[in-house]
């Protein structure tokens, strides 16, 4: 931060990639082995992985804010889907709806839409 505003800031991601969990952690958590059922190479992931990565960022560079959003909706989980959730200790049905223009969590809770930060909102599975 400079003078009140953003002057540069890290992303990092983490992917569990040939991660296999004991089955009390296997509700909430998953890996690419676990999903397709084999092990995958690191070194030839990691470069797959820095192609789609720099795609992304390229179509970022050149203001494609609609396409991105859009594919970001497409892979939604459980978009457009009634899912059961705890919000501030009780137990909702909602309907995912997507995100808002700042990253929020859309929700419709019991016909109202409403928004949602990181950790708000628990899905029970």
């Amino acid at each position: 931060v400079s003078n009140t505003q953003l002057a540069s800031s890290i992303v990092g991601i983490g992917i569990n990639v040939n991660q296999v969990f004991s089955e009390d952690v296997s509700l909430t958590a998953t890996s690419m082995t676990k999903l397709q059922d084999k092990t995958f190479n690191l070194e030839t992931l990691i470069y797959e992985l820095a192609e789609c990565v720099e795609k992304r960022y390229l179509q970022f560079q050149q203001n494609k804010y609609d396409l991105l959003l859009a594919d970001f909706l497409a892979s939604m989980w459980k978009k457009d889907e009634w899912v059961d959730a705890e919000i501030e200790g009780k137990n909702h049905s909602v309907k995912i709806e997507g995100v808002n223009e700042n990253g929020y969590l859309l929700l419709n809770v019991e016909g109202s839409l409403k928004t949602f930060d990181i950790k708000e909102v628990k899905f029970v599975y």
